[in-house]
């Protein structure tokens, strides 16, 4: 027998599904009922789970829900009506469900998922909260950022330099058609005075 089951009493109900063993406290502890979690406890010969209250005997030990055929359904531990440490769950043929972990009535650490007795994938919990989740939104959140701002960066120097690049150009370009234009104006010059040399000395 567990600790949290020293001052608990067994207790049994059963209907058409199921049929659950359990354990209920006989110690008169005060609970300070939080309203994150859900309590177990038991009355008029019938389990109650809400969250944030109790009324009733409440859960406190092992717990055990078994199929009318009396294949295991689920197995865990409660403390003072908060689910605590592994719990386990099954199919009718006996195949796990699930594997979970709970602290103080929340979720926390690894959750195995099962699909026909094979573990499909695993999931982290920090206290009721899907942690996985979480980081990879804001590890795609953080990549995304930097990503896009130097994008916006390097498209406005990009124009910026290109611009000043296209101007650039631009000047080269008419500095280069002054200089052509010049250089054939002075070609043309000098092939008329040349032509005019020789007309003279032609009519001599």
């Amino acid at each position: 027998m567990s600790f949290s089951q020293e001052y608990s009493e067994l207790r049994h109900i059963q209907n058409d599904s199921f049929r659950v063993d359990f354990y209920v406290s006989t110690d008169h502890k005060k609970i300070r009922h939080k309203d994150t979690v859900i309590y177990g406890w038991y009355k008029s010969k019938k389990v109650m789970f809400t969250q944030g209250q109790s009324s009733g005997n409440i859960l406190n030990g092992s717990y055990k829900k078994y199929y009318s055929a009396g294949q295991l359904a689920e197995f865990g531990n409660y403390k003072y009506g908060l689910k605590v440490g592994k719990w386990q769950t099954w199919n009718e043929k006996g195949l796990l469900i699930s594997i979970s972990n709970y602290k103080k009535g929340q979720l926390h650490g690894k959750y195995f998922n099962y699909e026909n007795g094979s573990l499909a994938h695993v999931d982290k919990y920090r206290r009721g909260k899907l942690k996985v989740a979480k980081e990879k939104k804001e590890r795609i959140k953080t990549e995304k950022e930097p990503k896009l701002k130097k994008e916006t960066n390097g498209s406005f120097f990009n124009k910026l330099f290109k611009k000043e690049k296209e101007e650039s150009s631009s000047a080269i370009k008419e500095e280069k058609e002054k200089k052509r234009k010049w250089f054939s104006k002075k070609d043309k010059t000098e092939k008329e005075v040349k032509t005019s040399k020789k007309s003279k000395v032609s009519k001599k």
